[in-house]
């Protein structure tokens, strides 16, 4: 399981931590299976990881906040937004926690809910507080997973053809978990 790209990783740990951040910022989930999937080789400090995971989502979810809170100032845009995704402020604003948490868990519905927040004005102070615990949920859940499935990775690596059906078989849970978080925001949050 040696790729040029994870033995660059594993020989440079400074990069390798510089990149997990900055991937964090951008993209979490595929980078904190990653970091995960280096700890459990060995390559990387648990510790070190678990810093720089924290800090990373944090620091990139209240970038993409501040960035919401930048794009209101332009009409254009906000008039846009406004129009596409304004049926769910009132839920943003009442539901502060609730929607970051389930959100998390809907991919590519994070950092939009993060942006939308910052436009419509909701509470840094609220969102720093629910954003805080959040984090550090989401990021427990996912690491744990990662690195479950990074271990079960070296076991079934002589067993590709089942690896495939495993892979299968996950694309249907996360499916049916988003049908799940979607009838709970219909019934949590829209009322």
């Amino acid at each position: 399981m040696h790729t040029l790209f994870l033995q660059y990783l594993q020989t440079y740990h400074v990069f390798a931590y510089v990149l997990i951040f900055v991937g964090l910022l951008i993209e979490g989930e595929l980078t904190l299976f990653l970091a995960a999937f280096l700890v459990h080789q060995g390559s990387l400090n648990f510790y070190d990881i678990l810093a720089i995971t924290l800090l990373g989502v944090f620091i990139g979810d209240l970038l993409w906040f501040l960035l919401g809170t930048n794009l209101s100032l332009s009409k254009k845009i906000s008039a846009w937004v406004t129009r596409e995704a304004g049926q769910f402020d009132h839920l943003f604003h009442a539901h502060i926690f609730k929607s970051l948490l389930i959100t998390r868990f809907l991919y590519g519905l994070s950092r939009p809910t993060l942006i939308r927040m910052g436009m419509i004005g909701v509470p840094i102070k609220q969102f720093l507080e629910a954003n805080i615990i959040t984090t550090f949920v989401w990021s427990s859940v996912i690491w744990v997973l990662a690195y479950v499935l990074s271990a079960s990775l070296f076991s079934t690596q002589h067993f590709l053809p089942r690896l495939e059906v495993g892979i299968a078989l996950i694309i249907v849970v996360i499916i049916l978990l988003n049908k799940v978080a979607r009838r709970l925001i219909e019934k949590y949050l829209v009322e």
